[in-house]
């Protein structure tokens, strides 16, 4: 590994294990060989440096801590595309993941519905979409009721993304991120009200 790259890694590690109190503002690293990962539930979270032999555990990552409560109960497993599901999955396999975590409202031979619990009076509607028993698209249409916990948990799902995939790109104004070459994660506005304020998560 050159010693540049050794250098934006070590900066990189040590900038998550200082986020103590206060969130980084700045949690990827680019050059021109190395991929950094981020795998693992929220107590024994991963942190991978793909490209060469090197990976950095944490118990307890504190930067994924430091999160607010809502965040912490939408991404309840930091694996995979969504609460540590991805594209493929069975049903059986997505089903054992929402175990405990999500409220199972409607399932088809090709959709389940969860509603998930946030802050006080706060839901996410997570829809998962299936094709052959697979998993094909992902939907998540969470709400939230104040400005300031809204413009938070947008700020820390955008963060997350572009900690794991990196390469954020605007799609009308939409954090999109390309997975593979058929699917791409978008993070986005849909709807605000005087009460409420929605973001929608899709996978697809």
């Amino acid at each position: 590994m050159k010693a540049t790259q050794i250098f934006l890694v070590s900066l990189f590690l040590l900038g998550l294990a200082a986020c103590n109190d206060e969130k980084a503002t700045t949690n990827s690293v680019t050059t021109d060989s190395l991929a950094i990962t981020v795998t693992g539930d929220l107590d024994t979270a991963k942190v991978k440096v793909e490209g060469d032999d090197m990976e950095a555990s944490f118990s307890a990552l504190k930067h994924f801590a430091a999160y607010s409560e809502d965040f912490q109960l939408l991404i309840t497993n930091l694996d995979g595309l969504f609460r540590g599901v991805t594209i493929g999955m069975s049903k059986a396999e997505v089903k054992k993941l929402e175990t405990d975590l999500g409220k199972l409202t409607k399932e088809t031979a090709t959709e389940l519905n969860y509603t998930a619990s946030l802050g006080e009076g706060e839901t996410a509607k997570i829809t998962y979409l299936f094709k052959d028993d697979k998993v094909n698209a992902i939907n998540a249409e969470i709400r939230v009721k104040e400005v300031a916990d809204y413009e938070a948990l947008n700020a820390e799902l955008v963060d997350y993304y572009q900690l794991k995939f990196g390469n954020m790109q605007l799609d009308n104004m939409q954090e999109t991120w390309q997975i593979n070459e058929t699917h791409r994660i978008k993070v986005q506005d849909i709807e605000k009200t005087k009460t409420d304020f929605y973001i929608l998560i899709e996978v697809k």
